[in-house]
């Protein structure tokens, strides 16, 4: 009834304020109003919004502005809900802290821009402290653009983040000069997967920091993330302080994870993740990667990581990746120290199960299955390898069980220099050629290699081939056990790793 009044004295009301029913009516309308008003503008410290609230259709037309007048409006302490799929070019959020950015209803960013500059961000958040990102789709729409990336901030988590049909860019996610930086649970799949790695410089699916110190990451955390037909390398991280663990990964087309430990701020980890290259569209990857430097107080450790390459259904299709299941690897001039390489398991790799080519400087091959479980020839189980400028010196080699490779392991230096070695207890089986292959050419040298307890079964050719002058003996002499007259094998080596 009082609406009714109201409606109907509207033009008396206004010009004489005679009913004050009415006044009160109309004065509580505009104080609603200038609150919605005040809302849109800017959100109170602590307070909450929505995308609807800015008037946001989500019917993928472009609606960049509303958008990024949602996220001009989120004060220090508050919430934006991405409550549904928004189309967006370009939007920013920049100089916050303790903000959170959240999705409800599958909500997140429609991406409708493209980018000749492969580095080109839709969604950047840069100088954000302590703040929250979780949740978002992220469609990429096949667009030339990098969906997501947070730069310059500190003690944030990026979590749970969905992030699909990326085009040609940098990489899908990118984190790039944080401190304390944590990137948890998020998935990525579908990653410029019409480019192959081998012609193209294909987009990554994580890229955090770079080389510089003015990008490095530092402190930085990335777990439990899923990565999925990825054309470039699924995980790229430089910086110093690097953990990377529980990551899932499936149908790798290059590296599965690559740390560049910088130095200065703490040890790397990269632990328990599954790498796999298998049903792959292009080639084959799903290695891990360490390379360049780092201080000599450091240690950098990959351990308990699952890498399976190869199915047998990928012969017939890409009969050759040069895909090694760990590799250290440096350009000359620069050196890596203290790496442990530990109880990792390695499948169906073509070329090395481990493999150095970089100069490296205190390392330990421990108590690692290297081994091929289907017809065919895989290369080296452990590669060391000194070519010319290379030094790697300082290592011990043990309890690795290596099987069916074509060389267990390899030491091979092409005019550098590999000095201090120790092979100790491992065991090497169904090896079609030679358990330990020593070789010396172009003016190299290797010195100071030791061997002991080495176990030897079903060698093709020899158990230990060196081209020295004064070859390798281990002391006591090898056990190898050989099957007679080509009879079905009755023996084998214990597995070392169980010998601990």
């Amino acid at each position: 009834m009082m609406v009714q009044l109201c409606r109907r004295g509207a033009h008396a009301v206004i010009s004489q304020l005679v009913n004050s029913s009415c006044r009160w009516m109309i004065l509580a309308l505009l104080a609603g109003s200038l609150m919605s008003l005040a809302t849109a503008a800017e959100t109170p410290d602590g307070a909450s919004s929505n995308l609807r609230q800015f008037g946001v259709q989500c019917d993928g037309s472009d609606e960049t502005g509303a958008v990024q007048a949602a996220l001009n409006s989120l004060a220090d302490g508050g919430l934006l809900d991405f409550n549904c799929r928004v189309g967006i070019r370009q939007v920013s959020l920049a100089n916050r802290s303790n903000v959170t950015l959240t999705a409800s209803n599958g909500g997140g960013v429609l991406l409708l821009a493209d980018s000749a500059d492969p580095w080109t961000r839709a969604f950047l958040i840069t100088n954000c402290s302590s703040c929250t990102v979780q949740g978002l789709f992220f469609e990429g729409n096949n667009k030339n653009i990098i969906p997501f990336s947070i730069e310059e901030s500190a003690s944030s988590t990026v979590s749970g983040l969905i992030i699909q049909n990326v085009g040609q860019a940098g990489a899908a996610f990118v984190g790039m000069h944080n401190r304390g930086n944590r990137y948890l649970n998020n998935t990525i799949r579908s990653v410029d997967v019409t480019r192959s790695p081998a012609v193209n410089d294909t987009t990554r699916g994580m890229w955090i920091g770079n080389v510089s110190d003015t990008t490095q990451e530092v402190n930085v955390e990335v777990s439990g993330n899923t990565l999925i037909d990825v054309s470039g390398t699924a995980i790229a991280v430089h910086g110093s302080g690097i953990t990377v663990t529980d990551n899932n990964t499936a149908r790798l087309n290059w590296g599965c994870i690559k740390v560049l430990p910088l130095g200065g701020y703490g040890s790397t980890l990269v632990a328990n993740n599954k790498c796999s290259g298998a049903g792959a569209k292009w080639v084959i990857g799903g290695g891990i990667m360490t390379e360049y430097w780092n201080s000599s107080d450091e240690t950098t450790i990959i351990r308990d990581n699952l890498i399976e390459a190869y199915a047998e259904s990928d012969l017939s299709r890409i009969p050759d990746s040069p895909s090694n299941g760990i590799s250290i690897a440096n350009p000359v001039g620069k050196m890596t120290r203290n790496v442990q390489i530990l109880n990792n398991t390695i499948r169906n790799v073509l070329y090395d199960g481990v493999q150095v080519s970089g100069s490296l400087d205190g390392f330990v091959i421990d108590s690692n299955l290297i081994e091929r479980t289907f017809s065919g020839r895989q290369w080296n189980g452990i590669a060391i390898q000194g070519d010319t400028g290379k030094s790697v010196s300082n290592g011990v080699i043990r309890r690795n069980l290596i099987r069916g490779k074509v060389t267990g392991i390899l030491l091979a230096a092409n005019g550098g220099v590999l000095s201090g070695l120790t092979l100790e207890k491992n065991a090497f089986v169904s090896v079609s050629e030679d358990g330990v292959h020593i070789e010396v050419k172009n003016g190299g040298e290797i010195a100071g290699v030791g061997a002991s307890g080495l176990c030897f079964a079903e060698i093709g050719r020899s158990a230990i081939w060196d081209n020295r002058p004064r070859p390798l003996e281990q002391r006591p002499l090898p056990i190898l056990l050989r099957p007679r007259f080509g009879a079905v094998r009755v023996q084998t080596c214990a597995d070392p790793r169980l010998n601990q």
